[in-house]
């Protein structure tokens, strides 16, 4: 990963979703990484937020020649994705939060797209998509977070 761990990784989630024809998103056109613009109705959102801290596992040294090391590298934050629709379109609102739920929720062991090849480990639903209700202009919004789990290899030791 990059140094900009938070940005890249929603930028990979976003890169991963827009691959999936079926959803028919389009980063910078009804997909974002970071922000949720006025415009337009429809759209999905993926925010970075804290998640766990980093999951400590042991390393060996080579030829196991002594003991083991304790290393930081699994790192476990939360990716909050929104969807917001259409006013009066709550129905396909859900069925695309529902879409994009499924897409990610449980996807274990993979290559997500990104510049570094980011190697998932799981990302896991921290809930059920959840209904935020209406914003200002009246059009309706669901949210879902998710926890990632992925190694880092920024610290993986020479």
């Amino acid at each position: 990963m990059s140094s900009t761990t938070f940005d890249s990784l929603a930028k990979s989630v976003c890169d991963y979703l827009a691959g999936i024809s079926s959803l028919a998103l389009t980063e910078g056109v009804n997909l974002f990484a970071g922000l949720q613009p006025d415009e337009p109705d429809q759209l999905v959102c993926v925010f970075e937020r804290p998640g766990q801290k980093p999951l400590m596992t042991f390393v060996g040294p080579a030829g196991l020649t002594g003991p083991p090391q304790p290393q930081s590298l699994l790192d476990r934050p939360v990716l909050q994705l929104r969807v917001r629709g259409a006013m009066g379109a709550l129905a396909a609102t859900n069925t695309l939060m529902q879409q994009v739920f499924g897409a990610l929720q449980g996807l274990a062991n993979s290559n997500v797209p990104s510049p570094s090849g980011l190697f998932v480990l799981l990302f896991d639903a921290a809930g059920y998509p959840l209904y935020m209700g209406q914003d200002t202009r009246q059009r309706p919004e669901f949210s879902l977070n998710l926890q990632v789990m992925f190694q880092n290899t920024q610290r993986i030791p020479a």
